[in-house]
């Protein structure tokens, strides 16, 4: 690109005057965030880049949306286990109401049959009235712990806490009660892929 006299550039004859290749945002023509495709398999710079993700599945859509709807939300199984760790508890639901395999029962509407339960770690905490699990391994992470337990059903279970707020609950080998706000679950009919 060529300076002219006062230092503004002028565009690229063999591209067109004033065509801003991709790398050359200056930040006062416009967002990239508004005006660019990319295209990645890295999860992390798709939700820090983009105002809107699209999840695909062997060729095929499976969600469109905002990266916080795609992780808060997700539209499918495929989608709630590949953005981000999760939680997928089993459970049928009958006449409006869900029983997970794990013991816990509550209101859903929807078509009776078999549903999944996501629940992403950072939702699940110690509650006295919650589910009983074995803790199996505690990860630390720096400012958080990743703690892996085993539900009575048997299936596992996530859970992230800061590390300030772990204390004795999460020592391998231990049984703890585990719980989550309903509004943080995200119910999927059908059966695990």
């Amino acid at each position: 690109r060529d300076q002219t006299p006062g230092g503004a550039q002028q565009g690229d004859e063999r591209h067109g005057a004033g065509v801003v290749r991709p790398g050359e945002l200056t930040g006062d023509e416009r967002s990239p965030r508004d005006h660019v495709e990319v295209v990645t398999h890295d999860q992390g710079e798709a939700f820090a880049l983009a105002g809107r993700i699209v999840v695909m599945n062997a060729g095929r859509i499976e969600q469109m949306g905002t990266p916080e709807t795609i992780h808060q939300k997700p539209a499918s199984l495929f989608v709630a286990d590949f953005v981000g760790e999760t939680t997928i508890l089993g459970g049928k639901r009958r006449n409006g109401r869900v029983l997970l395999n794990a013991g816990r029962e509550f209101d859903n509407a929807g078509a009776d049959g078999p549903v999944q339960v996501v629940i992403r770690p950072e939702h699940i905490r110690v509650d006295p009235l919650g589910l009983p699990a074995l803790i199996t391994d505690r990860f630390f992470l720096g400012a958080s712990l990743k703690i892996s337990a085993k539900l009575a059903s048997g299936e596992d279970i996530i859970v992230r806490v800061a590390d300030t707020e772990a204390g004795d609950h999460f020592t391998p080998g231990s049984t703890v009660k585990l719980g989550w706000d309903p509004m943080a679950q995200r119910i999927i009919s059908g059966t695990a892929q």
